[in-house]
């Protein structure tokens, strides 16, 4: 599931603004605290609703997004991606993905002759090549400063 924000006015900025601080520390209270929600009201109805205690935190970073006057985007780990879209999120071919997929360094499914993944598995490549990328710069700086290249 993949939902947009339309652009963001002036006056939901102003507002994002006026909250964001008072959300960040209400949400704070609850985070810290041993409780599995919040309660919210709202002044137009009788009742309170319950918001996971998860979901405040993404509340704050939209909330603090469009104080900034930034739109957002909301799109479910849980997502199903094409060869192409795992291509783009990864900046390469969607050939090379598929090579990926083959040597099984990514969990796919197949839906007929259609590859599918879903993108946490995707985001979690991706940081699992960042980690490598990282070990071997540390390691080749190690190199530099045993030769005195520094």
């Amino acid at each position: 599931m993949k939902t947009t924000m339309e652009k963001v006015t002036k006056e939901d900025q102003e507002l994002a603004r006026a909250s964001v601080e008072t959300l960040k520390k209400k949400s704070n209270q609850v985070l810290n605290s041993s409780r599995r929600y919040a309660r919210i009201k709202f002044i137009e109805s009788e009742g309170y609703i319950h918001v996971p205690k998860k979901a405040l935190t993404i509340l704050y970073e939209i909330v603090k997004e469009m104080s900034e006057g930034k739109s957002v985007n909301f799109i479910s780990s849980d997502e199903e991606l094409s060869t192409e879209d795992a291509a783009i999120i990864l900046n390469v071919s969607r050939p090379f993905v598929v090579k990926l997929l083959e040597k099984n360094e990514i969990p796919y499914s197949k839906i007929g002759t259609h590859r599918r993944m879903l993108r946490s598995d995707i985001e979690a490549y991706q940081r699992k090549m960042k980690k490598s990328r990282k070990e071997q710069l540390n390691k080749l700086s190690g190199f530099d400063q045993q030769l005195g290249l520094e």
